[in-house]
């Protein structure tokens, strides 16, 4: 009888253990909430491969549009 509980417990922990390791932890959800609301707000994240010239590139690039306030300034028309 204890052989069949060990198996039913087996069996539940083969079916939970994976559903529960595919949830993001906090740390993780905090950061795509980050991420989230940046990207909300116009931030873009870019990581290339290589740049213009063709040399390759470590780190990301970070853009973030020119506000609607700066773009109606004159010197700012050719952007």
């Amino acid at each position: 009888m204890w052989l069949m509980w060990v198996m039913v417990a087996l069996a539940v922990a083969m079916v939970v253990g994976p559903v529960m390791m595919m949830q993001p932890s906090k740390g993780m959800a905090t950061l795509a909430a980050l991420r989230t609301h940046a990207s909300q707000l116009g931030l873009s994240v870019h990581i290339p491969n290589r740049d213009d010239s063709g040399n390759r590139v470590n780190g990301a690039v970070y853009r973030m549009a020119l506000p609607e306030v700066l773009r109606q300034r004159p010197h700012f028309t050719g952007w």
